[in-house]
């Protein structure tokens, strides 16, 4: 299954199977749709958007489980954890929420920014998270602990932080137009460059792999041992 969200408030889930076939329409959100996430055994779908709330779903009915008002400004970005109890929220308004997803209540205080929060991630050991934000900074968090473990610098808006699925490294992706490759004692291991802004990347399930997407419409290939391009998709402007 797929799921995408757009700015008419509307998600939709899709069959892979079956081409052109969508399985569910989930209806509820007010304004545009910034991000969707299934939990890990893909019986959820979580969802935020504009109007400041996170709404959680039954994938097979299409049925809303609950809907959170999570934030006072846009919320542009979700994760869950791996073992799927936990949902961390990030928004416009400058702070981050962690939320239980068998009671829906918030976890703790909440983690504040300085500017607004645009990308989030769990990492593997799932009591710390990564966040990006508007004015560049990626902080590196100890959710038990509440508070800023480390900070890591863009010189623009960061859009996406992933961690490996294999090592101690993670990636951060921003209008500067830059991938970098961090390890988690602050290195800086490279730096993929693009001609355009940085919109989204992940790592390969082996780590061996990053791909990468573009302001342009572009989507590039890249090996992460040598950080070159390895394959390019030129698309139309995204």
């Amino acid at each position: 299954m797929l799921a995408t969200c757009a700015g008419d408030g509307v998600v939709c889930i899709w069959d892979l199977e079956h081409e052109d076939t969508i399985l569910n329409r989930l209806l509820g959100h007010k304004g545009d749709v910034h991000a969707v996430r299934f939990t890990p055994d893909g019986t959820r779908l979580c969802s935020s958007g504009a109007d400041g709330t996170v709404s959680i779903w039954d994938v097979q009915s299409g049925v809303s489980l609950r809907t959170i008002k999570a934030h006072t400004g846009t919320v542009r970005a979700l994760d869950i954890s791996s073992d799927g109890s936990r949902l961390v929220s990030g928004s416009q308004d400058g702070v981050i929420r962690m939320w239980s997803l068998s009671s829906y209540e918030v976890i703790g205080r909440p983690l504040p920014h300085n500017h607004r929060v645009s990308s989030l991630c769990f990492t593997p050991r799932r009591s710390q998270i990564l966040s990006g934000s508007s004015d560049g900074a990626i902080y590196l968090w100890d959710t038990f602990q509440r508070k800023r473990v480390m900070v890591f610098m863009h010189r623009s808006e960061v859009n996406c932080v992933k961690f490996s699925p294999v090592r101690s490294e993670f990636l951060s992706a921003s209008n500067d137009g830059q991938i970098f490759i961090w390890d988690t004692t602050m290195r800086l291991l490279k730096v993929l460059q693009h001609d355009n802004k940085v919109l989204s990347a992940a790592f390969s399930p082996d780590g061996t792999r990053i791909v990468s997407s573009t302001s342009a419409g572009n989507i590039l290939l890249w090996g992460v041992k040598d950080g070159r391009p390895v394959a390019a998709y030129v698309g139309d402007y995204i």
